[in-house]
């Protein structure tokens, strides 16, 4: 580690050993860290040297500017807990690891002890209070490894892609492992370089061994006696063979630490998991121990597209580990949880036990304000790929798009594709300045996703490695002055709009010279020889070409620039192939994402749907509703709706939310949306009456300002004596081109009952009048209004004379 990086992780973990003497998480200000900076450049050189383990000449060199800004992009950072749905009707103890946490007899805080004091130097102050109570709601959600009812549980998290879902389920299981849970199994993805991924984050976060190396937690604390046994390594998923050796073998029943499992989403681990957990119980049958089951990209694989009496393999699979242990909790982890939430939720069978949807809790984790998602990397970061070539006409980028679209087998890569091009040049110019602006960032990575097929893979890797090697020997064998390639002239056409933190243009061409040089091209797919890496203390730029390999969970660490050109049809598969989401605001201005207006708007439709269901969880959760009545609203046509059981599902677009098979349980049903001539309004009653003496009151209200207001045009039947009859005249009364405030004013104050989420009539028109109030909210936007009366006695004085209220009845 260098220096920086050291004073840096000291600094840090001060201030958090500061806030855990205080318990308080509260952000510290600016000043405070300025503070302990001068302490520090205050000390002699040699007293810094030997703290430090390192030369009292290298503090001249230490860029304390840096240190401040680095300081500010990571601890000043705010983030709040997560917020969830709970069945209260499932009878098992919802606080029992906040009861167990205070009892040493019950809970060994040795795990999640050394998981906090290795993150101290990594996380802010927020950050680690908001996981600390994260794990301890979810966990408390879980159930105890010990419980006597409700033995077997299902739950979900979910949050944004790259948000930090690993981070929240590595602290959830160093908890469980303190509180007594026997085996934790995680489900890491449906691809080898994904399980492998998480097992080496796993042994960091969890294990503290890598490699016969202590790493991570193990660095802190490395009790022999309390290691935890895992029967998988990066090298090797699942099998007999390695889990014997790894528990040295031990039995289950024998064994007193934790024991973890990281396997692929395959039915081969999963059956030879199975089969080794029945040898373990001696006659197949259900062993007396707990476990916590992590699904990881739950939606994925997992979910049942067949009959409940012959369940896919994976899924089958999942349920009878499960029903392998006496306690067991099932955890689903996801950015997409569309397909997770139209799981029939009464399905259960004799022989697989129920179906994995989130009966008992759904837990939605927030993300930190450091997080860029889809409006922050698709908004000034993105390149419209039909935007970059003059030289090339409508018709040819078209032409262009389209063979890359269809992504058939026998289609070739002959030439590089024009904005692939434009891509790698802008990396270049991006990684230079920021290796300038940095100069400690390690790892800076391009991504390619513009095909499934392997053959496309290999195809672009060697065009793309051919670009860049001409671009270099050009650029090594040539002065700035005399550069005529086109590609390098649009590099530093970007240098001279923008040079960021250099000097001159020479000193810019020169260290673009060595981020060239120390660039290479990975092509990630299932033939993949030369396995992707990213080694600790070694600077590297990667430009990587693949497909699902790099969607679905894959970090790709230092991702600024992306090509995504890539067709697909549903929600969940889009959104989890955009891997360029992270805490990345502090860069923002170097990522950028080169892909087509469609689907640009495709992701920002997704996310909508996201924010809209987070906000569902907030009314539900007031409303003390369960998960079995989670609502789901994605938008898709204005006049389409599925429908799974009491849950909703809405989309628009032309793109599934989730493929077709997943929609098995589900009903499609029309709404009527529209609000041209028809009329829109709830059948549902308000059962109090101050309620609706209030509402009486806001009528009243708004036909007194409309009246008096000179911006809007008063319409009566006595304006327009040949379009109505005589009885018209009293009973209708409207107002024209009333300002959008007196509409939005009105509708946010008025009070309607409380309703299901599944009360699609009620609910529909008036959070279409509010999103769309919303959105047009800084436009010039006009209303009519209009009074009808109706038959019911009771009358409403509006004007200085009676008005008849409108008698309406329940259809059902």
């Amino acid at each position: 580690m260098d220096l920086e990086s050291k004073i840096i992780g000291h600094i840090k973990k001060n201030i958090a050993n500061e806030q855990d003497e205080k318990g308080s998480f509260d952000l510290p200000e600016e000043s405070h860290i300025k503070d302990k900076i001068e302490a520090l450049k205050g000390m002699p050189s040699e007293m810094l040297a030997v703290f430090f383990e390192s030369k009292p000449d290298a503090f001249k060199s230490v860029s304390w500017e840096s240190v401040l800004r680095t300081l500010r992009e990571e601890v000043l950072v705010k983030h709040d807990p997560g917020k969830g749905l709970i069945d209260d009707s499932e009878d098992y103890d919802k606080q029992w690891f906040s009861g167990a946490k205070k009892s040493t007899d019950k809970y060994d805080n040795y795990y999640s002890d050394r998981f906090s004091e290795c993150y101290k130097e990594k996380l802010g102050p927020q950050v680690r209070y908001t996981l600390s109570r994260d794990t301890e709601s979810i966990l408390n959600l879980c159930g105890s490894p010990n419980r006597e009812t409700v033995k077997h549980i299902r739950g979900l998290v979910f949050g944004f892609v790259q948000s930090g879902k690993t981070l929240n389920y590595a602290s959830v299981s160093n908890a469980a492992m303190g509180a007594g849970y026997d085996m934790i199994v995680i489900l890491a993805g449906a691809t080898n370089i994904l399980r492998e991924q998480t097992q080496k984050r796993l042994n960091h976060d969890l294990i503290g061994q890598y490699d016969g190396k202590t790493v991570g937690v193990g660095r802190h604390s490395n009790v022999a006696a309390k290691k935890p046994i895992s029967l998988t390594t990066p090298d090797s998923d699942f099998n007999t063979k390695e889990a014997n050796a790894q528990a040295n073998g031990s039995n289950l029943d024998n064994i007193r630490v934790p024991v973890i499992a990281v396997i692929k989403k395959n039915v081969s681990p999963l059956k030879n998991l199975k089969e080794w957990l029945e040898n373990q119980s001696g006659q197949g049958g259900v062993l007396k121990k707990s476990l916590l089951l992590i699904d990881d990209e739950s939606d994925y694989a997992s979910v049942n597209t067949k009959e409940e009496e012959d369940p896919t393999s994976i899924n089958r699979g999942i349920r009878d580990l499960l029903n392998s242990f006496d306690v067991s909790t099932y955890l689903a982890v996801t950015a997409t949880p569309f397909a997770n939430i139209l799981i029939d939720h009464e399905t259960d069978n004799d022989e697989y036990g129920a179906d994995l949807f989130p009966r008992s809790f759904i837990w939605a984790l927030d993300k930190p304000e450091t997080y860029a998602g889809v409006s922050e990397t698709l908004g000034d970061s993105f390149v419209n790929v039909y935007d970059l070539d003059d030289d090339l006409d409508v018709v040819e980028i078209h032409e262009e798009l389209r063979f890359v679209l269809t992504a058939k087998k026998e289609h070739r890569f002959e030439e590089l594709p024009y904005y692939i091009k434009y891509a790698v040049c802008r990396f270049f110019y991006d990684i230079t300045c920021l290796r300038n602006e940095r100069p400690k960032t390690e790892h800076l990575s391009m991504l390619v996703n513009i095909s499934r097929l392997t053959d496309h893979h290999i195809e672009i890797s060697g065009l793309i490695q051919d670009f860049t090697d001409d671009l270099f020997k050009i650029i090594r064998n040539s002065s700035i002055e005399r550069i005529e390639n086109k590609w390098l002239l649009y590099i530093m056409e970007l240098a001279e709009n923008d040079l960021n933190s250099y000097n001159t243009l020479k000193h810019f061409w020169k260290d673009l010279e060595s981020a060239m040089g120390m660039t290479e091209i990975f092509d990630i797919h299932q033939r993949t020889k030369v396995p992707l890496s990213y080694p600790k203390g070694i600077k590297r730029n990667s430009i990587l070409i693949g497909g699902l390999s790099l969607s679905r969970g894959f970090t790709i660490e230092g991702l600024i620039t992306s090509v995504f050109i890539r067709t697909t049809k549903t929600f969940d598969t889009l959104m989890q192939m955009g891997r360029w989401f992270g805490h990345k605001k502090h860069i923002l201005k170097h990522i950028s994402v080169f892909t087509t207006p469609t689907i640009r708007n495709r992701f920002e439709l997704i996310e909508e749907s996201v924010v809209d269901l987070l906000e569902q969880i907030d009314e539900m959760k007031r409303l003390n509703l369960p998960p079995r009545d989670f609502g789901l609203n994605i938008r898709r046509h204005p006049n389409v709706v599925i429908e799974a059981a009491v849950r909703e599902l809405r989309s628009r677009q032309g793109l599934e939310v989730v493929s077709r098979v997943k929609q098995k349980s589900a009903q499609q049903i029309t709404l009527k949306l529209s609000l041209g001539n028809r009329n829109m309004e709830t059948v549902r009653f308000l059962n109090d009456k101050e309620s609706a003496f209030q509402n009486d009151k806001l009528v009243k209200s708004l036909i007194d300002s409309l009246e008096s207001s000179q911006e809007c045009n008063k319409y009566s039947p006595a304006s327009y004596p040949t379009l109505h009859t005589d009885q018209d005249r009293d009973s209708v009364l409207g107002y024209l081109d009333v300002p959008n405030n007196f509409i939005k004013d009105f509708i946010g104050s008025f009070n309607l009952p409380n309703q299901r989420l599944s009360d699609t009539n009620a609910k529909l028109p008036l959070r279409f009048l509010k999103e769309f109030m919303e959105r047009r909210e800084n436009q010039d936007l006009k209303w009519d209004v209009s009074l009808v009366t109706g038959v019911a006695k009771e009358p409403m004085q509006l004007l200085g004379r009676n008005w008849k209220k409108v008698k309406r009845s329940l259809e059902l």
